[in-house]
């Protein structure tokens, strides 16, 4: 009896998992920061309120059927790559560093009714490369305004990474680090104080 080798199904599968990913749209973004000026935001001595955008909610989501489906099809290596823990506690620990205290509130309606003096608009969009060479991006923005929604200063950066061959992970981790890495540098550059 002649084996046939264990590799000629990865075509097909790979061919499988490929339209299976495909069928997870990215979700739709709206920019909530369109046309608003920039000021600067350094406060260790103030609390701040952070809002999550709609953006950012369809993102996690996202993830989290991407993720579903490499836990069900895919190799390990990709569904542990689909982790916004990292980034969502990387940004949480910068912010907390920043001000003296972070209070999650769901509308910046109830930001005064915390003690806050600042919001903060957390606004992420995830875009997974789903084959080889395809890039994997993270866009995190976050904007800052004063209780009486006069703004202070947006951060916008981007992180991106390249869907390897074999396509045996998005490389979401790499773009996640490189977006916030660069959340954390706008942060520390941001050198005026600011006056409520």
């Amino acid at each position: 009896m002649t084996r046939r080798p264990r590799w000629r199904f990865l075509v097909p599968f790979s061919a499988f998992l490929m339209v299976l990913w495909g069928c997870v749209p990215e979700p739709p973004r709206v920019d909530p920061f369109a046309n608003l000026p920039h000021g600067k935001v350094q406060q260790t001595d103030l609390v701040l309120a952070i809002v999550t955008s709609q953006n950012t909610k369809n993102a996690i989501k996202y993830l989290e059927k991407n993720r579903n489906i490499a836990s069900t099809w895919g190799t390990a290596a990709s569904r542990d790559d689909l982790d916004a823990g990292p980034l969502v506690n990387g940004l949480s620990r910068a912010l907390n560093q920043r001000f003296s205290r972070v209070v999650r509130v769901g509308d910046p309606a109830q930001a005064k009714s915390v003690g806050a003096h600042v919001i903060a608009v957390v606004d992420l969009y995830f875009k997974l490369g789903k084959v080889s060479f395809q890039t994997t991006q993270v866009d995190l923005k976050v904007f800052f305004t004063r209780l009486d929604s006069r703004p202070i200063e947006t951060i916008s950066v981007v992180g991106k990474s390249t869907v390897p061959y074999p396509a045996w992970t998005f490389r979401f981790k790499q773009a996640a680090n490189q977006a916030l890495a660069g959340f954390v540098d706008s942060l520390s550059d941001s050198g005026s104080s600011l006056k409520t």
